[in-house]
């Protein structure tokens, strides 16, 4: 990583009127402003307006890879829309060092009338490549986006799947220092979202490229990101490390009052979940395992309560539940404990599974987490069907909770 800056924002701020139908820092919403009071002599009343971003001020390095998390409405795609030129700031600069490739959302950037080699080679002149420079990067891009059956189709007949995979091929393979995505992965399926992270942690490590993604799903973050922006209400709540911001982040979710308060003064909870991992490589993110292998889930919990209980439910990708353990932890006194799942067997089909955990005091829910941690499945031995009973999995398994944390544990 560089420790040159090649993105710097200075209180960038954009504002919406809310009661515009066309936004007015376009022609055409010029145009529709002038055609409605042309002489402008007839003062209009103040309209409602609403701040998507306000004095966003950051610093992204060469060579970065930096998440953008927050709720729906708190600024992620404004921003985005900032630094790629789609849209002014209202007030504020940004300044960024290099040419910038993005996929903001399926089909940005492409004409639905060209094909798909046409719209290859119009990305490729917008970014200032010549033709020969293009050329070179095609079969690549074509592989990439396996499309080479449809290359030549007008991509108004490619699904949003297709149209998603050749727009990250183009944004990822052109000559570009900086790549924007935005939430662009959660169109694609499994295989092709994985391909797209490998190839992001290639570029990032191989070219210095700087990448920008925006993303809900929590474990992509911290699987391949430097460091996390946290936007709340147009703001910047928080920066830092994915392990820093992301714990923050998942409790602001379920406080109510968590829409003005900064992060100096983030609550405490009364009980809390501080870390995991799965193991028994004891993996933070994503556990690549066989079929029927041994796996281990620990997590470290801390609570000032006494008697709290958890749930803790294993879900297949679509959401489905497997497996489910609602143990209490009654009488345990204050402090802090290490609860240990061995699961000497987890037949699973290949795939990806995803554990959530829920913390409650009496029938009050203190802390959910919804994205630790992403275990991965690849290859088959047994049938689920075997462990199953009425759709949900039937496990053997041994859960210890000891209150001595080891030195050893994963910080």
């Amino acid at each position: 990583m560089s420790s040159t800056v090649v993105i710097s924002t200075h209180e960038l701020s954009k504002r919406y009127y809310i009661d515009q139908s066309i936004p007015e820092d376009t022609l055409r919403g010029v145009i529709h402003s002038f055609l409605r009071n042309p002489l402008n002599i007839l003062k209009e009343k103040p309209k409602e307006h609403l701040w998507a971003l306000q004095d966003v001020s950051i610093e992204i390095m060469q060579g970065e890879v930096v998440g953008i998390i927050g709720k729906n409405g708190s600024g992620k795609s404004t921003l985005l829309k900032i630094l790629t030129r789609v849209t002014r700031p209202t007030k504020g600069k940004a300044y960024i060092r290099g040419r910038v490739g993005s996929l903001l959302e399926a089909g940005t950037g492409f004409h639905p009338d060209l094909t798909g080699r046409e719209n290859i080679y119009f990305s490729g002149v917008l970014l200032g490549m010549t033709r020969q420079e293009i050329r070179k990067k095609f079969d690549d891009i074509v592989g990439f986006a396996e499309l080479k059956s449809f290359i030549d189709t007008s991509i108004k007949h490619y699904s949003s799947g297709m149209i998603t995979r050749l727009g990250f091929a183009v944004a990822a393979h052109l000559e570009t220092e900086i790549l924007i995505i935005d939430e662009a992965l959660a169109v694609g399926d499994l295989y092709f979202q994985r391909k797209c992270l490998q190839k992001m942690e290639e570029v990032s490590r191989s070219s210095g490229r700087t990448i920008l993604f925006v993303s809900h799903q929590m474990d992509l973050i911290r699987k391949i990101c430097h460091r996390v922006i946290w936007l709340h209400q147009g703001r910047v709540r928080m920066i830092g490390t994915p392990d820093e911001v992301i714990p923050h982040y998942e409790r602001s979710l379920l406080l109510s009052n968590s829409s003005t308060h900064s992060t100096s003064g983030i609550n405490v909870l009364p009980a809390q979940f501080l870390h995991w991992y799965l193991g028994p490589s004891q993996q933070n993110y994503v556990l690549h395992a066989p079929n029927a292998a041994q796996v281990i889930f620990v997590l470290r919990v801390d609570s000032s309560i006494r008697s709290p209980h958890y749930t803790l439910h294993l879900h297949d990708s679509e959401g489905h539940l497997l497996w489910s353990d609602i143990a209490s932890l009654d009488p345990l006194l204050p402090g802090t404990y290490e609860l240990s799942y061995d699961f000497p067997l987890l037949p699973l089909l290949p795939g990806s599974y995803q554990w959530r955990i829920t913390l409650y005091d009496g029938k009050n829910i203190i802390e959910k987490w919804d994205a630790v941690p992403l275990l991965q499945v690849e290859s088959p031995n047994y049938a689920r069907t075997l462990f199953s009973h009425r759709g949900v999995m039937q496990l053997p398994y041994k859960r210890e909770i000891n209150c001595q944390v080891p030195s050893s544990f994963p910080s």
